[in-house]
């Protein structure tokens, strides 16, 4: 059994103010490697980048450390596409909520 069996795309989309308006970049994306399980969990719940608090769908794990502007999850081979909840980094590991 492999640890870290699936692989991910992680969809970033970047931007800036200018002029006071914010302006999106060019997204790119990354693959990483890592192990998806569905969340088993119903009274978890997570926070987001604004602050909400959010039940996640799944969770990821990783060794790969957190990227800035992470905002989508796909995994092709298990029909995954999920907005990034957030995105933890621990001491040997980082988890991803979707």
């Amino acid at each position: 059994m492999k640890r870290y069996p699936h692989k991910a795309i992680i969809k970033i989309v970047g931007g800036q103010l200018v002029n006071g308006e914010w302006v999106d970049e060019i997204s790119t994306t990354s693959e990483i490697i890592g192990r998806y399980d569905p969340s088993n969990n119903e009274n978890m719940l997570v926070r987001n980048s604004h602050g909400d608090e959010i039940r996640p769908k799944a969770e990821f794990y990783t060794k790969t450390e957190p990227i800035a502007g992470a905002e989508r999850l796909e995994i092709y081979e298990l029909g995954v596409s999920e907005p990034i909840i957030s995105w933890w980094r621990f001491q040997t590991h980082s988890v991803i909520y979707v």
